[in-house]
């Protein structure tokens, strides 16, 4: 079964977390927009709702201050605050902690209950500032998290530092990330936009303060195996139009097979159809086998390389190695990406859409070898491999998970199938593609291999040659599982052109 993991997403790259710290200063209460965070701002809801909680106040000046860093003394409000303290405990021995400042009755709470310590020199230095380092090893004993040992990316955390285990442990559960992929920055200043942001997901997956998250809704439109076919593309066009117009967030993903079948593909070599999915800007797309055909030709995986890198949007690909491809290996990075670049591959990806995080991988059939020309490029078991990506994912707090594949509903079992994967606990939603099935309903999977119960996993496919764009809309409780979902294949025939698309297909 899944574990509980925060709803609301954390993200470091600028200014990460989201915020306030109190500060001697005037209340500010829920219903009033602090002027510097309007309604539209990202961080908006969760600030308020601390507001509400009475977690947080503003400046003198009614302003919030994201990008300011924060004081051991606003730290520790903060935090006596949300845990709920008792603030009349006894004086604190810190002689820098006048009992009549502001901040003293939090600072006696803390160091009572043992969260908060004292500096080297037994003073307790209330307007240092603190890092994020510091933050997290605060945030470990405070809500008293079990530490794990599950693995970080970042480079500037060395093995053996005294805040290792925190940010580790931080990291597994989805609850922070470094200010790029491979950079933690640990000795950086937490500002009162990171404080308040991760304080507030610790909070919904350790405490109870704050009020616990709503059911989350997923939609997502998906295309496989279009071999080629443009002759509908511009009707394709106009369903995304008329799908993203009632529903903006909804994904767009491709399961793979776009190379080889028609005059379009033998003239462009994918880049025609590339032209049209990024206009229709899609979200992912996973390899087909047909994206291998040209293995064996004098160029190789140009064709394919050049593909790749005119998209613009990411790639997904889990269990194929590019390692010994000339053409390939550049374009693969090995990691999960929150912040994917266009026209690149990666292992999985995290979408954030509507304040929650998606992951994604993608498998081809193994049976590649034998009906392409990958040549210098293989491919891993796809059961094992799924099994390690939903580790992975669960590891960094994502409980939503996308399977984007080319295996086949009903495929060779002795290679790959859908259905075979379904079995798999951890996986949602599996978009698939390779047997050209149109279903016409999802197909829900409720049992692992050995006929046991688990939770339920929704597989759709939406048929060939771009006649059909699927749709799927799934619910999700608060535990990240699947409670309910309603599938359909639109019928792009019946659609009127896009003006400006068919102009391009011209």
């Amino acid at each position: 079964m899944k574990k509980l993991h925060s709803k609301f997403v954390v993200s470091s790259m600028g200014a990460a977390l989201v915020a306030s710290a109190l500060t001697p200063a005037v209340s500010i209460s829920a219903e009033e927009i602090f002027p510097d965070v309007q309604e539209d701002h990202p961080y908006y809801e969760v600030i308020h709702q601390l507001a509400e909680a009475g977690v947080v106040k503003g400046y003198e000046d009614g302003t919030f201050r994201l990008g300011n860093s924060v004081t051991r003394a606003e730290a520790s409000l903060m935090l006596a605050k949300i845990l709920d303290l008792n603030l009349d405990a006894d004086p604190a021995p810190y002689p820098d902690v006048n009992q009549d400042h502001w901040y003293a009755d939090a600072v006696n709470a803390l160091h009572e209950s043992g969260i908060i310590h004292g500096m080297d020199d037994g003073t307790f230095a209330p307007q240092a500032k603190m890092s994020r380092a510091e933050f997290a090893q605060v945030i470990m004993e405070a809500y008293g998290i079990e530490p794990e040992e599950a693995g970080h990316p970042f480079k500037d955390v060395e093995e053996g530092e005294w805040y290792e285990t925190a940010i580790e442990t931080l990291y597994a559960n989805g609850l922070i990330v470094g200010q790029d992929e491979n950079h933690f920055g640990p000795d950086a200043d937490v500002k009162r936009g990171d404080f308040a942001w991760l304080l507030a997901n610790t909070d919904y997956e350790f405490g109870s303060k704050l009020p616990k998250p709503s059911d989350f809704d997923l939609s997502l439109m998906h295309t496989n195996d279009t071999h080629g076919h443009l002759e509908d593309v511009a009707k394709r066009v106009t369903a995304v139009e008329e799908v993203r117009a009632e529903n903006p967030d909804a994904l767009l993903l491709d399961a793979g097979d776009v190379f080889s079948g028609t005059l379009y593909f033998n003239e462009f070599k994918g880049q025609a159809d590339m032209e049209f999915m990024n206009m229709m800007d899609y979200d992912a797309m996973t390899f087909g086998n047909h994206e291998f055909d040209l293995g064996s030709s004098d160029e190789g995986h140009q064709a394919l390389s050049e593909f790749v890198e005119e998209a613009e949007f990411p790639f997904v690909s889990s269990n194929v190695n590019f390692s010994k491809d000339e053409n390939m290996r550049g374009l693969y990075n090995s990691y999960i990406s929150k912040y994917p670049r266009n026209g690149e591959i990666y292992n999985s990806l995290v979408k954030e859409i509507d304040g929650e995080e998606v992951g994604i991988f993608g498998l081809t059939t193994e049976e590649t070898s034998d009906i392409s020309s990958p040549e210098d490029i293989t491919f891993d078991n796809y059961i094992q491999t799924a099994e390690e990506r939903v580790r992975a994912l669960e590891a960094l707090g994502v409980d939503k998970v996308i399977a984007l594949t080319h295996l086949g509903f009903n495929d060779n079992p002795a290679y790959d199938n859908d259905q075979l994967l379904a079995e798999v606990d951890g996986i949602d939603i599996i978009v698939g593609g390779h047997s050209h099935t149109s279903l016409d309903e999802a197909v829900e999977v409720t049992t692992d291999e050995n006929g046991d119960p688990k939770d339920p996993t929704i597989i759709v496919q939406a048929g060939q040659y771009g006649g059909n764009l699927g749709t799927l809309d799934v619910e999700f409780d608060e535990d990240g599982v699947v409670t309910g979902y309603s599938s359909e294949l639109i019928d792009v025939s019946e659609k009127e052109a896009d003006p400006e698309a068919a102009e391009a297909l011209k």
